[in-house]
């Protein structure tokens, strides 16, 4: 199938791509299929695996929360004969999917230069370790001399990684700000003229779009379902005596495919040769991508 026919195609099933929880589920399906093509084939090739690790990580998401969306029965407790949707255990993991998108776009598909890159992804590191570190301190997994010898050559990595951050002139320019990150583990930081600054998930996905209008409070929406907030609570008082949940199901499919086409979209940027796809949904992944900006 050609391009064209695609869109011929694509036009008269929009509403379905919008509110059809099957024709979505199969979208979501190839999608996901596509997505571990690019991943074996970028694995051979790239020498850093995080970006690949990452795309695995939001293709896994993607299938959870179509897993989800078929529902669970509950009828001998709530007396509801049909499956019901768990839509905020969806949402959560479609704000975990959010993060993973915004961080690969921030870190991978910017256009930072070597040191700003290094300042970032070192940090990023950093933060996750010392944060592990404190975990196992004292724990009883380290009881195994073979973790124990693990720990200590990962502290010695992060002196290395710490010494690369001093080492560099974005440093020299900012070392209060460094030193807090470091400090605090503040990793969520970008760069503006030299300047290290924090930025938010909001922002991260906001610089991931030309339209910068656009979608701009997803993050939120599904923030408040994922959390105990007032909103979230009395929504699901009346969630399931409504069947609402069925409409909410199929706008967070819609969400999510929208989402991985964004990444794929991304992703096929750090990949060195076309790979050839005889998925027709493939075209989708430029389509709902084209308010993006290189």
């Amino acid at each position: 199938m050609t391009k064209q026919d695609f869109l011929k195609k694509l036009f008269v099933k929009k509403d379905d791509l919008l509110s059809n929880y099957e024709f979505q589920k199969s979208v979501l399906l190839d999608l996901i299929e596509i997505g571990f093509i690019y991943v074996k084939n970028h694995y051979s090739f790239d020498d850093n695996k995080f970006a690949n690790m990452m795309l695995q990580m939001s293709l896994l998401k993607a299938n959870s929360i179509l897993e989800l969306s078929e529902g669970t029965k509950l009828k001998n407790v709530t007396g509801i004969e049909n499956s019901i949707i768990d839509i905020q255990s969806q949402s959560s993991i479609f704000r975990s999917l959010f993060e993973n998108y915004c961080f690969f776009n921030h870190l991978y598909i910017r256009n930072w230069s070597k040191e700003e890159f290094m300042l970032i992804e070192n940090i990023w590191k950093i933060s996750s370790l010392k944060q592990r570190f404190y975990l196992l301190d004292n724990s009883l997994v380290l009881m195994n001399p073979d973790d124990s010898s693990k720990i200590k050559n990962e502290k010695d990595f992060v002196l290395i990684l710490t010494q690369e951050i001093k080492n560099s002139s974005l440093y020299n320019k900012n070392k209060k700000f460094i030193n807090n990150c470091l400090k605090t583990n503040k990793w969520q930081i970008t760069i503006n003229e030299n300047k290290v600054i924090h930025i938010s998930w909001k922002e991260m996905f906001k610089n991931s779009r030309k339209n910068k209008i656009a979608n701009d409070k997803i993050y939120q929406i599904f923030s408040l379902d994922s959390h105990p907030s007032y909103f979230s609570v009395f929504q699901f008082g009346d969630l399931y005596r409504t069947r609402y949940d069925l409409s909410r199901r199929t706008t967070l499919i819609y969400q999510t495919i929208e989402m991985i086409c964004n990444y794929l979209y991304d992703f096929e940027k750090l990949m060195t040769s076309k790979i050839e796809i005889n998925i027709e949904t493939k075209f989708l992944i430029e389509i709902l991508s084209s308010k993006k900006g290189d």
